[in-house]
């Protein structure tokens, strides 16, 4: 009997005792990964309440880095390739992507030319469930394409 209620004491004392650990992995039109983590517990209801209070400042770091024009992760992409600015356009130097080879010419991506490398790479950047349109010129044919973000790779 004794044994017994040993045995049920420590199960609710393990049921009653928690802690919660929320991360959110963010990254930015540069590469630059931030990670939103949380974590929170406690030994009884404090550990609901701790719980709580990790999603929520989680949460906000989240919404943080979202207005400075992060996005999570793994809902991240972009067109993976490497580009100079000449003056017709994004000249490809390299290309990870189907359907934009070594040698074209990006003239429009969504309406716009950036300036430079850094505008290039915020319009390029975003969820990667959204398509990108580009004018791409491949010797003298000019081409209008549709193209898929790629995921990031970790490095």
């Amino acid at each position: 009997m004794m044994l017994r209620m040993i045995f049920c004491t420590a199960l609710a004392g393990a049921a009653l005792t928690g802690c919660a650990s929320f991360s959110t992995e963010m990254i930015n039109a540069n590469g630059i990964l931030k990670r939103c983590e949380s974590s929170g517990g406690g030994v009884g209801l404090g550990a609901i309440v701790g719980a709580g209070s990790a999603a929520v400042m989680r949460s906000n770091c989240v919404t943080s880095y979202s207005d400075a024009g992060y996005l999570e992760f793994n809902e991240a992409g972009s067109l993976r390739v490497h580009a100079e600015r000449r003056e017709q356009g994004f000249y490809i130097k390299k290309s990870f992507v189907d359907g934009i080879v070594e040698g074209d010419v990006i003239t429009d991506i969504d309406g716009q030319l950036p300036s430079d490398f850094e505008g290039f790479k915020k319009i390029i950047f975003g969820k990667l469930s959204e398509d990108i349109s580009l004018t791409i010129f491949r010797g003298d044919k000019e081409l209008k394409k549709s193209i898929k973000r790629v995921p990031f790779h970790r490095k």
